[in-house]
């Protein structure tokens, strides 16, 4: 009869926590999930004191106890923890969940001894955590009983890294506990890529995310992430006669694509890849998606944007196919910067007005504008008339200038970096945001909105330099490798990759990197030959993973969905490796 009494108690309350959680989301702009909430909450996954309040960023101290109502739902004794073994302690906290959890080693300390229970949770923070405790149940027989074995324990063979857009931010400690998490669908990702690894939680997302941790290991959520994931790979009929033809492969080493295709591309978030016909026919290029089907067939592909192909005769939308635009100059000379924007300049073909459009094919800025550019750092410069605008993705107007056209010419804007030239054929940079002129001569803009230009003191070196025309380094050659690194080989022989947040993350003196590899498709990850035979996998922080030995020496190497893909460009043999661990993955199955 009690145990009745419980049951409806908890329902009565989930139904009671679900009008409020209605009401309150009703007043916010926030994706709604209120039936995960009220299920976890019904599963008693959820503490009293965090029944309300949704939007709020969740604490250290209050994710804690979202993670002690899940172990607890697993069957673990947390008071039988406590009395069996010495408990960690803390100099500005005594609670008693943090001090277990710290035993377990699924908290830590951040510095000398503070836990700091109040400050935030990003999400990288909790994919830590929650990483934890699935490493730990495989050792702990009263959590392990209770998992049903759909889902796949963390093993390095298994967690394929994943080719995050923004995935220059995570931290080396989190990198394995994000790629694990996205892998059985506890974490999304948005319709750009993004992982956003330093997004702080609300109540709700943490909350939702202890529910899909909890709902994977009772086996409720499969594993199809990994099996969504196609990775390029040859098939060779005669290596004398270079008879090769390409395919997609899945990470089980089963075919998914037949191969029929020459050089394709990876998969981009939005399921579209490129290839070539191995006919080389005068319309050999094309754009396809998973299932092999065609879209396209043009003499060249400028670029594949999401859903955005922009090919020989102008700009379509996919899978529809709706032309856009007739007009590929906005974005036909320039490299779009993949990271946090997403956004393209298109021109109406009725209007001729310039508006925008996200990369899954939304119109974001209606067709307004005389001339629009690319957007960086959630900023743009349009122009109307004879009126220049900063503007920010909504298309709110943060700052109105003029460029005197009869001294300059306009060449491009990326974000609110310019590269003008004068009159008598200096180029000049430009900072919307500031009004700043700086010279900056014979200059590349980079994705970042920075530039690679020529050191005028000898005319032989190179200078990078941000936004605001401040030297970030100095060299005889200076190389955008993507996603944010830069290559850089100084002037004393000394070679260096720098980041956009003008870090240094990696130096060899005497000539020790040989080499650099495009960190494009590296899920934030840059590579280098520190030898003619070794490739060296670091992140943006100077993490240094992995040293990968090269199987033959005539090696083509490059990243593709987050791999590293290293192909003999003598028999055509192709291979990929986890960046992480260094171990060789993908074998195709017979």
């Amino acid at each position: 009869m009690k145990k009745i009494k419980t049951i409806k108690t908890t329902v009565i309350l989930a139904i009671f926590v679900f009008l409020i959680f209605c009401t309150e989301a009703t007043n916010s702009n926030y994706n709604v999930t209120q039936n995960e909430v009220v299920r976890a909450i019904s599963l008693e996954l959820v503490p009293e004191e965090l029944r309300g309040n949704y939007q709020k960023p969740i604490t250290r101290l209050e994710f804690c106890h979202l993670i002690g109502c899940l172990l607890r739902s697993f069957g673990l004794d947390l008071n039988q923890i406590s009395k069996s073994s010495s408990q960690l302690t803390f100099s500005d906290t005594d609670d008693h969940e943090v001090r277990v959890l710290a035993t377990l080693g699924i908290v830590d300390a951040k510095e000398k001894g503070m836990f700091y229970p109040n400050a935030t949770v990003t999400r990288q923070e909790s994919a830590k955590m929650l990483f934890s405790i699935v490493t730990i149940s495989k050792r702990m027989p009263q959590i392990k009983q209770y998992f049903k074995l759909q889902m796949k324990w963390p093993n390095e063979d298994e967690i394929f890294p994943q080719d995050f857009s923004d995935g220059i931010y995570i931290f080396s400690w989190a990198r394995e506990a994000v790629n694990y998490l996205y892998r059985i669908g506890v974490f999304n990702i948005d319709s750009n890529g993004c992982i956003e690894p330093n997004r702080k939680l609300t109540r709700e997302e943490a909350i939702i995310t202890i529910l899909r941790l909890y709902s994977a290991a009772i086996g409720e959520r499969g594993n199809p992430i990994s099996e969504e994931t196609f990775y390029p790979y040859p098939f060779v009929n005669n290596v004398a006669n270079s008879d090769v033809l390409w395919g997609y492969i899945d990470s089980k080493g089963n075919w998914r694509i037949q191969p029929k295709f020459h050089e394709p591309s990876g998969f981009n978030m939005q399921g579209y890849a490129t290839a070539q016909s191995p006919l080389y026919l005068k319309d050999s290029y094309m754009v396809f998606d998973k299932s092999g089907k065609i879209y396209f067939k043009f003499q060249r592909i400028v670029g594949l944007y999401g859903k955005l192909a922009i090919v020989d005769n102008g700009i379509y939308l996919l899978p529809q196919k709706k032309k856009l635009s007739s007009d590929t100059d906005a974005v036909s000379t320039v490299l779009i910067y993949p990271q946090g924007d997403y956004m393209l300049p298109i021109k109406d073909d009725k209007t001729n007005l310039y508006g925008y459009y996200s990369f899954d094919g939304k119109k974001m800025i209606n067709f307004y504008y005389d001339r629009a550019y690319a957007f960086h750092g959630g900023k743009a410069v349009v122009k109307k008339k004879e009126n220049y605008y900063l503007i920010n993705k909504t298309g709110k107007v943060l700052r109105l200038f003029k460029i005197d056209e009869k001294k300059y010419n306009v060449r491009y804007f990326i974000g609110e970096s310019g590269l003008l030239s004068s009159k008598n054929g200096q180029d000049i940079g430009y900072n919307a945001k500031t009004d700043a002129y700086f010279k900056v001569p014979q200059s590349t803009l980079t994705e970042d909105g920075w530039f690679i230009v020529t050191d005028t003191t000898d005319w032989k070196s190179k200078k990078l330099l941000d936004a605001n025309g401040n030297t970030v380094a100095l060299g005889k050659n200076i190389v955008d490798l993507g996603n944010g690194f830069y290559q850089v080989w100084a002037n004393n022989d000394e070679r260096f990759i720098v980041t956009n947040l003008k870090k240094v993350v990696i130096q060899r003196k005497n000539s020790k990197i040989l080499n650099w590899i495009s960190s494009r498709g590296s899920g934030g990850l840059a590579a280098f030959y520190s030898s003619e035979d070794t490739i060296t996998i670091v992140d943006a922080f100077g993490t240094v993973f992995v040293n990968i030995r090269l199987p033959f020496k005539n090696c083509k190497v490059d990243f593709v969905n987050g791999l590293l893909r290293i192909i003999d460009t003598n028999n055509f043999l192709q291979y990929y490796y986890n960046p992480i661990n260094g171990k060789r993955v993908l074998k195709v199955n017979p």
